[in-house]
């Protein structure tokens, strides 16, 4: 799905022949030229942004690894959201909009600035889901480095979720996320291929959902 801009532009245009709705969405997210924080919405398909309107319901316990839009997402749903973040002004980002929508009293935000390489603190970032559990939610779309990958987040949120609580995983596409579907292998899976916020061509995002 991935590949010269060309490319990424002709599967972009295959995706609104066959979903009209996301391709107005695409075209008008051009024109704007707003990120995902400034809209409110995930940065995840649109498809998926759809499917978690209908599923996320008010009082669910959220955990992001990687906030931004999706912080605001969440707290409008009327979750309660802890987001886990790596960098102190991106986190002043997020608190910012979240005063701007009002949002400010729903979200616990912990900052964990793991990026400089410190194992202790890569640690407590990949654990991070184990403090406040289970969620009903765990969102895996935070920073990655030499030392930390989003498989390391992944197979801490396989073991902190609620009875029939949901991962979502951005860029599920990522040769290095193949192993998401072992990880999550007592989960059942939801691919959702298809344009969204603030993205010049396809991308996609799986939700892995608890039995129940």
């Amino acid at each position: 799905m991935y590949g010269t801009t060309l490319t990424r532009s002709l599967n972009a245009m295959r995706f609104m022949v066959r979903r009209p709705r996301d391709g107005v969405r695409w075209w008008t997210d051009r024109v704007m030229r707003k990120s995902p924080i400034e809209l409110g919405v995930p940065w995840v398909s649109w498809p998926c942004i759809d499917y978690l309107r209908s599923h996320v319901k008010a009082g669910m316990k959220v955990l992001e690894w990687g906030g931004g839009g999706s912080t605001v997402f969440f707290a409008a749903l009327g979750c309660e959201v802890t987001s886990v973040e790596s960098n102190a002004s991106w986190q002043r980002r997020i608190d910012s909009a979240l005063k701007a929508h009002g949002l400010s009293g729903r979200v616990q935000s912990r900052l964990i600035e793991c990026e400089g390489g410190d194992p202790v603190l890569r640690e407590r970032y990949v654990h991070a889901a184990e403090e406040g559990g289970p969620w009903d939610v765990i969102l895996i779309d935070g920073w990655e480095g030499p030392e930390l990958t989003r498989m390391d987040c992944a197979r801490t949120a396989a073991s902190c979720l609620s009875r029939d609580g949901m991962v979502v995983l951005d860029d599920a596409w990522v040769e290095r996320y193949r192993e998401a579907p072992v990880i999550f292998s007592a989960l059942s899976r939801l691919e959702f291929w298809g344009l969204g916020p603030a993205r010049l061509g396809v991308t996609k995002t799986d939700v892995y959902r608890a039995p129940g």
